[in-house]
């Protein structure tokens, strides 16, 4: 029985895992119809970026993922306000088309 408590759990917790990348998906393709295949890589390096720091400080990593999500959001704001003025064409190649 607790096998498949376990397994039941696990299955929930990668659905969330995979909503949450899909989410990120839908939004980036609805939002500013370009298709951004990085949303995974984002979403695997926020969740690396909590295990290292919580090896570090000896804190819970599910603690440290708010953390972790500021100071993702404050570095590249910090990025994108240096380099706003790159030409994103090659977007382009990406982009939907709409009725």
């Amino acid at each position: 029985m607790t096998e498949l408590a376990q397994a039941l759990v696990g299955g929930i917790l990668i659905g969330g895992l995979y909503v949450a990348i899909s989410i990120g998906f839908s939004l980036s393709f609805g939002v500013l119809d370009v298709v951004d295949l990085a949303v995974g890589m984002w979403v695997v390096l926020g969740a690396f970026a909590a295990i290292v720091a919580s090896d570090w400080l000896g804190v819970d990593a599910f603690a440290l993922l708010p953390v972790v999500f500021i100071v993702f959001g404050v570095f590249f704001f910090r990025i994108r306000e240096r380099f706003d003025t790159l030409d994103l064409q090659y977007l382009e190649t990406f982009r939907g088309e709409r009725g």
